[in-house]
């Protein structure tokens, strides 16, 4: 047996007894978690979680200022930010932003793949909402939530951070092209489901990230799942152009954007795009 064939089973064995190693969730990530779900929780309480973190303060007052939430002048305080944005969307959008916190690496090899799935979760989160956005132009009664799905295109591929950390810890075998791309091609989307519920989150979540390479996993109503697939493409998450076709389909069909068109060509894509992805840089 390869080595390479060895830490597969053992990736296996640990995913079957449910002793893989997961990240956990940035922590105050869960203090504004905590703190929004806490019905007695007062705006002003919230802001106080939010403050501690200097460098997320400062991306929700940006975040505030974008097209999607700007309703006048800009605002310059967190607490102005916070009261523009909602209680609602403020967990989602600090969950977002503390998720870099976890793509961080030593190993020159494994950093090159943990700032890669960085950038492109911000492009299929950054693309998902730009082609969302257009959508809702004509379909204000959507149930999608553009600060949810911003986070469901932030955490598509979790599953890769496991499988990448285990590669650290063992860099003298396990840390080469040819081992990672198989080991998160094989275990991606299992681990990444097992985060979602160590997490905590809902079964929507885990199902995006197990099921987004799926095909014959086709919600009937639209989705979230439908625009993290389309802005995987545009973020050329996969090679299979089968599946890039397959996608392009359903979701045209689906009607949400024109047959025969690009959901990328529409005029205010690119800007809502470059929005978005500023928030994360």
């Amino acid at each position: 047996m390869s080595a390479e064939e060895a830490l597969f089973h053992i990736l296996e064995a640990q995913l079957e007894n449910d002793e893989l190693v997961l990240p956990s969730l940035p922590e105050v990530a869960i203090q504004v978690r905590d703190a929004v779900d806490d019905p007695d929780s007062t705006l002003a309480q919230i802001v106080d979680v939010v403050s501690k973190d200097p460098a997320l303060s400062l991306r929700l007052i940006r975040i505030a200022n974008t097209a999607h939430y700007a309703r006048a002048a800009n605002v310059s305080t967190l607490n102005a930010a916070l009261h523009r944005i909602g209680m609602r969307a403020i967990k989602n959008i600090a969950i977002a932003m503390a998720l870099e916190q976890l793509f961080v690496c030593k190993n020159d090899i494994v950093r090159i793949y943990i700032e890669r799935a960085w950038h492109q979760a911000v492009d299929v989160a950054a693309a998902s909402t730009a082609v969302f956005a257009n959508y809702r132009e004509d379909h204000r009664s959507s149930t999608v939530s553009a600060d949810t799905l911003t986070l469901m295109g932030l955490i598509h591929n979790i599953g890769v951070l496991p499988i990448l950390a285990e590669a650290q810890r063992h860099d003298d075998v396990f840390a080469n092209p040819t081992f990672l791309d198989r080991a998160i091609a094989r275990f991606g989307a299992r681990i990444g489901g097992a985060i979602m519920k160590k997490w905590g989150f809902g079964e929507e979540f885990a199902q995006l990230v197990r099921d987004w390479r799926d095909m014959s996993v086709q919600p009937t109503a639209i989705s979230y799942l439908d625009f993290v697939r389309v802005g995987a493409i545009y973020a050329k998450v996969s090679k299979d152009e089968k599946l890039v076709e397959n996608i392009l389909q359903l979701t045209a069909e689906k009607g949400i954007f024109q047959e025969g068109e690009s959901p990328f060509e529409h005029e205010m894509f690119m800007t809502r795009f470059r929005e978005i992805k500023t928030a994360f840089e």
